[in-house]
């Protein structure tokens, strides 16, 4: 009898072991299904493409590659990542004074644009239930048909005017990681407090991340506030829909 007892115990362990395998083989596999690899342009789906009326987005041509740029004096669809040309009405290039894998846009259609940013915006939903108002493009590419496909979806660009070169990091045994530190403190000795500044930074890279709190007080004694770009443009909401930002604290070492 109490061996029986015991075979049942361990029949009903190894059912269990088994169910929770099961169970976790299945949530992989909806993973799978619902989100496309990371490692290669997505798949445009019908309720993305449904979101942006492809008539009013300007007739660039798709860039066969980063390299393939105008010439700096015949740039009608404002290249940034070759000309570094600027629009006003839709780029977030300097704070005023407030007292899955990256694919370069340009060589993507406006289907496969869509589809990179929208499958993006639904992981961020599915990790914190909103969908960002700000997007840098990748490598800061863009022109004018990425600014009228992101401007339909909600975004506003938001590309840089400091780079700290962090990015040179990314692979790299010999990179001297004071050069992102003496970056800062020629910014600061160069710039005035009348404007702010969008640094380029990358926390993926693990040398570059670790200079952040070296890097902050050179900011900050500097006279400068460290904000989310949201902040020092005065919206109070970063996310699109009606969602309130909460208060955002002071940057610390």
């Amino acid at each position: 009898m109490l061996n029986n007892t015991f075979n049942d115990v361990i029949n009903d362990i190894i059912m269990t072991l088994l169910m929770t395998l099961l169970v976790d083989a299945f949530k992989i596999f909806d993973f799978k299904r619902e989100w496309p690899p990371i490692d290669k342009s997505p798949p445009p789906t019908e309720k993305h493409l449904q979101k942006v009326d492809l008539t009013k987005v300007a007739k660039a041509p798709v860039r066969k590659s980063a390299s393939e740029c105008p010439d700096n004096d015949n740039d009608p669809f404002c290249t940034w990542s070759c000309t570094n040309c600027i629009r006003s009405e839709t780029d977030v290039v300097m704070c005023p004074n407030a007292g899955g894998e990256n694919f370069i846009l340009t060589t993507q259609t406006n289907e496969q644009i869509i589809a990179e940013l929208e499958w993006t915006a639904d992981a961020i939903v599915k990790a914190i239930g909103v969908k960002p108002k700000y997007m840098r493009p990748p490598f800061g590419d863009y022109d004018n048909r990425v600014r009228d496909i992101c401007k339909q979806l909600g975004y506003k660009i938001v590309i840089w005017d400091r780079d700290s070169f962090d990015w040179l990091s990314d692979n790299n045994p010999s990179f001297q990681a004071s050069l992102i530190e003496a970056n800062f403190t020629q910014w600061v000795k160069e710039s005035s407090n009348n404007t702010g500044h969008i640094s380029l930074q990358h926390d993926l890279f693990k040398l570059a991340a670790e200079q952040v709190p070296k890097v902050i007080p050179i900011v900050t004694n500097g006279g400068y506030k460290i904000q989310p770009v949201g902040t020092c443009l005065g919206d109070n909401n970063f996310y699109q829909g009606n969602v309130t930002t909460p208060e955002q604290p002071s940057a610390s070492v």
